[in-house]
């Protein structure tokens, strides 16, 4: 059994353009991986990243979780906060982390 991934991490407009998988619909996952959320993401980040042939360390990864960045970590991918959800302090013990903002839309590119 597989999991179906809906509009990949891509859904901010100001950033579809930016990236050729932006209406890749299909992207199959192992069920096993699917019963546990930090599995599940960071085998959706890897495979995010063989999709675009990026190396995970060239990765910028866009969580507003603990549990996401801490996937982004094992990944070997690099994490940038949105705390829409928690406060930076949650996110402290997290190496990764290469900057805050508080929506995407408050995001300079």
């Amino acid at each position: 059994m597989i999991c179906t991934i809906q509009n990949l991490i891509l859904s901010i407009s100001t950033l579809e353009f930016f990236f050729h998988i932006k209406n890749s619909r299909k992207i199959f996952i192992n069920k096993k991986a699917c019963r546990n959320l930090q599995a599940f993401l960071i085998v959706l980040f890897l495979k995010a990243a063989q999709i675009l042939n990026i190396s995970p360390q060239d990765c910028l990864v866009f969580e507003d979780s603990p549990k996401g960045i801490e996937a982004a970590q094992k990944a070997n991918m690099n994490g940038f906060v949105l705390t829409t959800m928690h406060p930076i302090e949650d996110f402290e013990m997290y190496k990764n982390v290469k900057g805050f903002e508080k929506d995407y839309i408050s995001i300079k590119i």
